[in-house]
């Protein structure tokens, strides 16, 4: 049995067919997570306060575990961003979106504008590809101010992070669980219902770059996104990153230590979230056993991994002191998540 303390996810989408921050958080809690951070760009994106306060009011009343909504912002906002995002964990910074295009921004003056507007207390989450990355990197570095890069998948997106730091950039990055285990070489030869599921993944080639460069990687993020048969697929993540970890764990290729300092500790140091006392997990790590989505508690009960055996098993999930997950059972109730970030005030916001 070993312990770790609560994970944080800090980009899971709730906002998805058939699911919702029930489901999602009785989901996280079952996969060892005592926070989530949610995507803004599910099925409705999160563009505006309006429905960025009505996200974080259904969070009050159904959340079972600690939550965040991030706000993302379009091309015809960024002149206002200064006015927005009070009470959000961050802005989502899109330089393109395939499955919402108007949420892409359209040149370096827009993403400049958007860096250099948005509130200094708020982070920004930026996803774009190696050359974006750049740019947006060079625009942050001449406001002084910080910048994550979101959902790393390619040695030249990663790449561009690496000269960064070494230049001395106040610059951070996540990886998520998928794109550490999965990279394009899995469509092959895969059964055509997994390959539905399977979102956009880099080459063999970038995910071992990812791998021997993992130090440069500050957060994992599960990939949590339950889509799939749709033309912007993915899959139900929460239930399986923590499998996933200890599997490299136990390969030598991680050590507890790595997955509490990009799970919890830099999770709440880079994007500011409170912490989380009397709060741990307790795993089984003798136990291996085929993943079985249909014990799943987000709603959507399919996964890529389904028939395969990981180690480790949640056995145990304690929230401030009180039990909230045990032996397969989530015990907490609709609600009784908290904010995991101080609300904020924006000066000029409504």
């Amino acid at each position: 049995m070993i312990r770790i303390p609560g994970m944080i996810d800090i980009r899971t989408q709730v906002n998805a067919a058939g699911e919702d921050w029930t489901s999602t958080t009785s989901a996280a809690l079952a996969g060892g997570f005592t926070a989530i951070v949610a995507a803004a760009d599910g099925l409705e994106p999160v563009v505006s306060q309006g429905l960025l306060t009505a996200s974080l009011q259904s969070a009050a009343v159904q959340a079972k575990c600690d939550y965040a909504q991030l706000m993302t912002v379009q091309g015809e906002t960024v002149r206002e961003i200064n006015r927005l995002g009070a009470g959000s964990a961050g802005f989502s910074l899109f330089t393109e979106n395939i499955q919402h295009p108007q949420l892409a921004l359209q040149n370096m003056h827009q993403i400049t504008r958007a860096i250099s507007n948005a509130p200094a207390e708020l982070p920004l989450f930026f996803h774009g590809n190696a050359s974006q990355i750049g740019a947006a990197i060079f625009s942050a570095g001449i406001q002084q101010r910080s910048i994550h890069i979101a959902d790393i998948r390619t040695w030249d997106q990663l790449e561009m992070v690496l000269e960064a730091k070494s230049s001395g950039a106040n610059v951070s990055c996540d990886v998520s669980a998928i794109t550490l285990f999965l990279s394009q070489k899995h469509y092959d030869g895969a059964p055509e219902q997994v390959r539905r599921m399977l979102p956009a993944l880099g080459t063999e080639q970038d995910r071992q770059a990812i791998w021997h460069h993992l130090d440069a990687i500050d957060c994992f993020v599960s990939g949590h996104d339950p889509q799939p048969d749709s033309i912007f697929p993915g899959f139900p993540a929460l239930e399986t990153a923590l499998n996933l970890y200890l599997y490299a764990v136990e390969g030598g290729f991680l050590s507890l230590d790595d997955l509490i300092l990009r799970t919890v500790n830099n999770p709440q140091r880079i994007f500011r979230l409170n912490s989380q006392p009397d709060t741990f997990v307790e795993i089984d790590n003798d136990e291996r056993k085929p993943i079985d989505p249909t014990r799943f508690h987000s709603n959507l009960k399919v996964s890529p991994f389904a028939g395969l055996e990981f180690p480790g098993s949640v056995t145990k999930v304690v929230l401030r002191g009180t039990v909230v997950f045990q032996d397969g059972e989530v015990l907490a109730s609709a609600g009784s998540g908290m904010p995991a970030r101080r609300s904020l005030e924006i000066a000029g916001g409504s």
